[in-house]
């Protein structure tokens, strides 16, 4: 005989489908399954994938899609090549103690009721899934959608003492009491005009969700929603509106810095029960995966560290102190670029505006990278605390170890270190200890006044006793000529400015693009090289250059930052950096919706009205040179575009996107 299965909600994806039907086959007929469910208790409500009662015990069950490799370190997960998030096993926990009063309420004249374990339990589905605890808290409620979780689940190991092992007499008062409460669990929200795929995990201050954008569905993000107290009266709040939407505009004044992971959006939704912060959904691992795994070599981390101290720098001179700098809200692309995260519970200085309103039980877990003087008072937070942190998890990415075991034992040694960092790494240097120890000062007058000049005196250091080590050297000017211009490596440096990160698409057929650092302005940049007859074509890009200085800023409209050439002579020109996909990759993965078509359309009309007021002609406008963004569109690849003053200008673009009557007109005009 099978399990018997109650349908309550429907499943939302084939791995809870899958989860059901294979429990569905396996277990005794002993065993019920309640699945996708919603269940209201006080202020709080439960969504729960499956409540399996058997008969010596209840199961709250989360099914989990996740892949690969999971890494947990207290109360966060991390995935492999994904940033982390919170534990789906403490949101289990709660949902276990709320389904155990609901039960133990159901008749009070029955206190067997009361000696009922219910055991939360996340069930994880990927072939190649598996976790490493490293603090061990959550694998005992962690098992696999194999002949693993059916043991697990016929198991009475788990059940303490005081609890009873034969629910038998109990199942139909269990079971009455939680099908009594029990919804249809709704289904995944929208918030605005981004679509939840997945509930990645819940703290008290929020749930995180990983979501896409309506209108481009390769577009993922990460939604951190935050619940207002339903019984809050008028004035409270809008004090809690103020206080977080106070907290975002703070998040706004950083302006974008390559190693900081910054918000796209942030809004109430219409009820204003809930505030959502939107981020970017990076591929990448945190630090703390990188530390365990010992896989950085000496030169990557200070190159880490580099960054990180660039990207605090940054922040602080917006006036912002992050507050809550670890390994986990350091996140490494898979490009190996360090991303500075976790500005949700940043405040401008000398404000205590925050999005989690009281922050110090939510950053208590992080104690080991607070300094002594924040400590349980997060209102004393300020750019000396946030280099303090940042130094804390500088020693622990140079040696491999905590730098103290505890805030305790941080205050007992008055914040000096029991073990020099050069004792645990052979590679440092006694003036590098000595810079460490400067960054985590017991007195915060006595560390670095900024980050800058940590950074300056960090590169001072390492030129002085690590030469090999700094950042990597520019490309010599002499040997140019042998490099592949076609094929730069990751961090090539060109004309001591430009800092590969990532080729963009492959050559074409006269030029290359990378994603580049520019290091004057401190931004991400496009570079483009020309790299076949470039002689020939150095005429196209000037032109190309030309043009785009000359038109006003629009935000449909790719900006020109710069042109000029490399040591062997190689043109260039350097362009805003957009992240976004192709009008071309986007129609070849799936049919736009309507909408998306209209705001498309909308958003080049305005754009092509605007280049015309400048008597400028794109020539070469085609799904390939239109680029999806979060903002809308932009035009890119101005290389044939011409000005409608220019007498000797010519017909160019792409035949298949030519009107017809274009192939052998030789004037030009603003209809076409």
């Amino acid at each position: 005989m099978m399990a018997k299965v109650t349908a309550i909600g429907q499943p939302v994806n084939d791995a809870e489908r899958d989860v059901i039907f294979y429990l569905r086959n396996n277990l005794p007929d002993t065993f019920e399954i309640l699945h996708n469910l919603e269940i209201c208790q006080g202020k709080e409500v439960f969504e729960l994938d499956l409540v399996v009662i058997a008969p010596h015990c209840v199961f709250v069950v989360d099914i989990k899609g996740t892949c690969g490799r999971i890494d947990i370190y207290g109360s966060k997960w991390h995935p492999q090549e994904r940033s982390p998030y919170p534990s789906p096993v403490a949101l289990l926990r709660r949902h276990a103690k709320g389904i155990k009063t609901l039960i133990r309420d159901a008749n009070y004249a029955r206190p067997a009721l009361a000696k009922v374990h219910v055991q939360p339990l996340a069930i994880l589905t990927a072939d190649d899934s598996f976790i490493v605890d490293h603090t061990g808290t959550d694998e005992p409620h962690i098992t696999y959608a194999d002949q693993r979780c059916l043991n697990y689940l016929q198991s009475h190991d788990f059940i303490p003492n005081h609890r009873s092992a034969d629910l038998r007499g109990l199942i139909g008062t269990i079971r009455q009491a939680i099908i009594g409460k029990s919804a249809p669990r709704s289904p995944r929200p929208c918030y605005r005009d981004w679509q939840v795929i997945e509930t990645l995990g819940s703290t008290q201050d929020y749930t995180e969700y990983r979501a896409y954008k309506i209108f481009s569905q390769n577009i993922t993000v990460r939604l951190k929603v935050y619940q207002v107290d339903p019984y809050m009266g008028t004035h409270e709040r809008q004090d809690a509106h103020r206080l977080i939407s106070n907290a975002y505009q703070s998040l706004m004044r950083v302006p974008p810095h390559p190693n900081i992971l910054g918000a796209i959006d942030f809004f109430a939704t219409s009820d204003e029960d809930c505030y959502v912060l939107v981020t970017h959904d990076l591929e990448g691992r945190s630090l703390r995966q990188h530390i365990q795994d010992q896989d950085l070599t000496e030169a990557e981390r200070w190159n880490m560290i580099q960054s990180i101290l660039s990207a605090l720098n940054h922040a602080h001179q917006a006036t912002i102190v992050h507050r809550n700098i670890t390994p986990d809200t350091i996140l490494i692309s898979s490009d190996g670029i360090p991303h500075l995260t976790g500005f949700d519970y940043a405040r401008i200085q000398h404000r205590n505006s925050t999005i989690a309103g009281d922050i110090t039980e939510a950053i208590a877990d992080n104690s080991l990278y607070q300094s002594l003087e924040c400590y349980r008072n997060p209102a004393a937070a300020s750019p000396q605390s946030d280099l303090c942190s940042a130094g804390l998890v500088f020693y622990e990415l140079l040696t491999g170890r905590p730098a103290f075991s505890s805030p305790e034992e941080m205050c007992d040694r008055a914040a000096q270190f029991s073990i020099l960092p050069s004792d645990l790494n052979p590679a440092l240097s006694t003036e590098l200890d000595t810079w460490l120890q400067t960054l985590c000062a017991l007195d915060p007058q006595s560390r670095y006044g900024t980050a800058e000049q940590a950074q300056l005196a960090l590169s001072t250091l390492l030129t002085k006793d690590m030469p090999a080590q700094p950042a990597p050297v520019p490309a010599s000017q002499s040997a140019l000529p042998s490099i592949d211009l076609e094929n730069l490596p990751v961090d090539t440096v060109l004309n001591d400015r430009y800092r590969i990160l990532e080729r963009l698409g492959q050559p074409g057929s006269f030029a290359v693009a990378y994603k580049i650092w520019e290091a004057w302005a401190e931004k991400t940049c496009v570079l483009k090289l020309v790299t076949r007859d470039r002689y020939s074509c150095e005429g196209r890009l000037m032109q190309e250059y030309q043009i785009l200085s000359k038109l006003s800023e629009h935000p449909s409209i790719v900006t020109a930052v710069w042109a000029d050439k490399l040591a062997d002579g190689t043109p260039f020109i350097v362009l805003e950096f957009v992240d976004g996909q192709s009008l071309e990759a986007a129609i070849a993965a799936a049919p736009l919706p309507l909408e998306t078509t209209y705001q498309i359309a909308q958003a080049m009309l305005e754009g092509v009205q605007h280049i015309h007021q400048h008597s400028v002609y794109h020539q070469d406008i085609k799904p390939a040179n239109i680029l999806l963004i979060d903002q809308g569109i932009k035009l890119i690849d101005f290389n044939v575009a011409v000005s409608g003053q220019d007498p000797d200008a010519i017909h160019a673009g792409t035949r298949r996107y030519m009107p017809p009557d274009l192939f052998n007109k030789p004037v030009l005009s603003e209809v076409e």
